[in-house]
């Protein structure tokens, strides 16, 4: 596993590459002004997942937008305290009740984000390259409406991320 990260202000980028078996894995994210819109990208050997999630003007309510290789973007309104309340991929509904393809063609990766952190989460490597900010992915109650963002992007399959989200 390789990460590089970029940061500047209220601005953080982020790029994993990993190998699991014989399947290249990419996780890249862009975080504007403390993840008020988030960009991430998910590839595998040949297949990608775009997401882009951002606030709404109901602040219990988040914006999904995916879209797998090059198919038409899908767009979804995520209750945030559902999200939050979440472990699985596969519970994650719309205000509409819609479930989100966050797969696509990709490769499915065996591997779920409690698993990463229990084999990775407390290697030096990481913990210095975290600064003493890793998340805990369980955060106070007055900044579970903040962190929505980064438990959506944890439980997507074949992601990385959660291993370098920062904590608040």
């Amino acid at each position: 596993m390789d990460a590089q990260e970029f940061l500047d202000r209220a601005d953080r980028s982020v790029t994993v590459r990993s190998r699991l078996n014989s399947t290249n894995l990419y996780s890249a994210m862009f975080s504007h002004q403390q993840d008020l819109t988030v960009f991430a990208l998910f590839h595998d050997n040949d297949h990608s997942t775009t997401v882009v999630l951002s606030d709404s003007d109901d602040a219990k309510i988040g914006r999904l937008v995916v879209w797998n290789d090059n198919q038409t973007p899908q767009i979804y309104n995520i209750d945030k305290n559902k999200i939050m309340g979440t472990e699985n991929p596969k519970d994650i509904r719309d205000v509409n009740d819609k479930t989100p393809d966050l797969v696509g063609n990709r490769k499915i990766s065996a591997f779920t984000w409690q698993e990463l952190e229990n084999v990775f989460g407390s290697d030096p490597a990481l913990l210095a390259f975290m600064r003493g900010k890793k998340s805990t992915h369980h955060p106070r109650e007055e900044n579970k409406l903040l962190e929505w963002i980064c438990r959506l992007l944890s439980m997507v399959p074949g992601s990385t991320l959660s291993l370098v989200w920062l904590g608040r």
